[in-house]
């Protein structure tokens, strides 16, 4: 079929077949970027303060569905959202779960500064302090520290109530 084709057909097709050469490996070497980008994860050395809103309201929206799983007496969704260590260690159960927050009325979570760290290939570390705050009741009731860790590649996550301490204002200052 090559034979019967013109001299100028020729050189058009060989042209044509240069210019696919050069376009196939130019996305070769652009694929092999992406693939070494990805492959770079950096991970935080200490935590930041987290300036994202979308993630923010994400993070602090967990929180509140805890407290709002215990206030609608969902006691093992509540459970199942705490870390499983720190369920180990302080006890925790759906016999009890809602004895740690320990108010007579149904509350939620007003969360005011987080900091964030990732410490693992999509996993991050969110500390969000904030306030407690009754529900029904015009009552600002304690300032608390949580710590949230996001498993991003699952979508999964964990809670768990920290100290003032370990939380350290801003962000570990």
């Amino acid at each position: 079929m090559v034979e019967k084709l013109t001299e100028d057909q020729r050189k058009v097709l060989i042209i044509w077949g240069f210019l696919g050469l050069f376009l196939a490996i130019l996305l070769i070497i652009i694929g092999s970027k992406k693939l070494a980008h990805k492959n770079n994860y950096e991970l935080d050395k200490d935590y930041v303060v987290v300036k994202n809103y979308s993630r923010y309201y994400t993070i602090t929206k967990i929180i509140d569905k805890y407290y709002t799983a215990i206030n609608d007496g969902r006691y093992d969704a509540a459970v199942n959202m705490l870390d499983d260590k720190y369920k180990k260690d302080n006890n925790i159960s759906s016999a009890n779960v809602r004895d740690t927050l320990k108010y007579d009325v149904k509350v939620s979570f007003n969360g005011s500064l987080m900091c964030s760290k990732r410490f693992a290939k999509g996993y991050t570390s969110y500390y969000v302090s904030g306030n407690v705050i009754g529900s029904n009741v015009d009552k600002e009731f304690d300032k608390v520290y949580y710590e949230v860790v996001l498993n991003e590649m699952e979508m999964r996550f964990s809670i768990k109530k920290i100290d003032a301490s370990t939380f350290g204002g801003a962000c570990n200052a």
